[in-house]
């Protein structure tokens, strides 16, 4: 799901009913805990976001309004990011040596195992499994001691829109244009012809020059904090793996998911120039 059509002037969270997903924008509420629940032994993204967050329970059974009236309490800055919750329907195995614990806690552990810091195409970045949903009767397979699970849940999905304002670091800078990495995220590209009017390339100095005057060299320089506007989201289909040492060329070639951001307006570029 996408975020058209919400009015960010309206600096609301929006609760929407099933089967849609609720949508939080960071820029426009200062504090909310979407991921209060997140394990802080999940990898990276998961535990950035879990450390950014503060507790705060059943926030989603209250009313909309509520909600917005309540803006002022709500307790921790997620930082950078927009977070979906999504709902996903899977057939899960349980491997047997598994069949002691319980069935939810066996379904969330291999569930986290195969979406967390995983790309769902045409969604996101998955972050963690936030709920379950519905969970079937195991069912057996011939040939294989495992039990097989029909599941439908809730993940936490990381997926900035067109239109959002990030801040990241510099990781790189090329004649076509600079690399961005977040904390847990690197996929960001900023071509140059989406940079400030007036940025030329200095090869002696591997950066980037905005000369916005005569006197003026403004430099964009690896490491550098930067803030940028999101300008697309380019999804792509990636071929399953292959044996060990095929294809070596083309692998990680083409990243599942990437971002495309421009530079070029007032605020934009090193937070270093606007401070």
């Amino acid at each position: 799901m996408t975020s058209s059509g919400l009015s960010l002037a309206k600096r609301l969270v929006l609760v929407i009913p099933e089967p849609a997903s609720v949508i939080v924008h960071s820029n426009d509420i200062q504090y909310y805990d979407l991921l209060q629940r997140i394990s802080p032994n999940l990898s990276t993204p998961a535990t950035f976001v879990h450390r950014a967050c503060a507790a705060r329970k059943n926030i989603f059974a209250m009313p909309s309004i509520s909600l917005a009236l309540d803006l002022a309490v709500l307790l921790i800055l997620i930082p950078h990011a927009m977070f979906i919750l999504s709902n996903v329907t899977d057939l899960v195995r349980i491997p047997p040596h598994t069949f002691g614990r319980p069935v939810k806690e066996s379904v969330t552990t291999e569930l986290n195992k195969k979406y967390a810091n995983k790309i769902i195409n045409n969604l996101g970045l998955v972050v963690t499994i936030w709920d379950l949903l519905e969970v079937d009767d195991g069912l057996l397979k011939p040939g294989d001691g495992a039990t097989f699970i029909n599941v439908r849940f809730r993940c936490v999905v990381w997926k900035p829109f067109v239109g959002e304002v990030l801040t990241g670091w510099i990781a790189n800078c090329t004649p076509e244009g600079i690399k961005v990495k977040l904390e847990f995220y690197d996929e960001i590209f900023i071509p140059a012809n989406y940079l400030f009017e007036g940025c030329e390339y200095s090869p002696e100095d591997l950066a980037w020059v905005w000369r916005p005057d005569a006197d003026t060299n403004l430099y964009l320089d690896v490491n550098e904090k930067i803030r940028f506007r999101v300008e697309e989201e380019i999804f792509a289909n990636i071929k399953p793996k292959g044996p060990a040492g095929l294809d070596e060329e083309e692998k990680n070639v083409t990243p599942p998911y990437a971002l495309l951001a421009s530079c070029q307006t007032d605020g934009m570029g090193c937070v270093s120039w606007w401070e």
